[in-house]
């Protein structure tokens, strides 16, 4: 089965603007297709302060399996708590999910990352 790139963007509010939306999906696939990897992109207009409500992140960490990546945009994509994006990030570095956050992916094994 074909590795995933999980790309996830998000805006704070209703009012927000799309292109912001746009903007962080077109940056993320670019990631995806340099890696060679399936693109699906997620994206909702909801407060990152809490991550119970945030059903597309949500499907992502629950469908996210060993080899895919999960990449944002920055770090306050992912969440404005930071103990939920730890745990977030935690849970799927452990299930061997690959987390990119800007440019940046985060591997426990690699003492600087990739």
């Amino acid at each position: 089965m074909k590795q995933v790139y999980w790309a996830y963007a998000r805006v704070s509010t209703i009012g927000q603007s799309d292109s912001s939306i746009s903007v962080q999906l077109e940056y993320l696939r670019g990631h995806a297709s340099r890696l060679g990897l399936e693109y699906k992109p997620f994206f909702e207009k909801m407060s990152g302060s809490s991550l119970a409500p945030r059903t597309e992140l949500n499907k992502i960490i629950k469908q996210a399996k060993e080899g895919d990546y999960v990449g944002v945009y920055d770090s306050s994509r992912l969440g404005r708590n930071i103990i939920d994006s730890l745990l977030v990030v935690d849970d799927l570095i452990k299930r061997g999910v690959k987390v990119q956050i800007g440019d940046r992916v985060l591997d426990e094994k690699s003492p600087s990352d990739e």
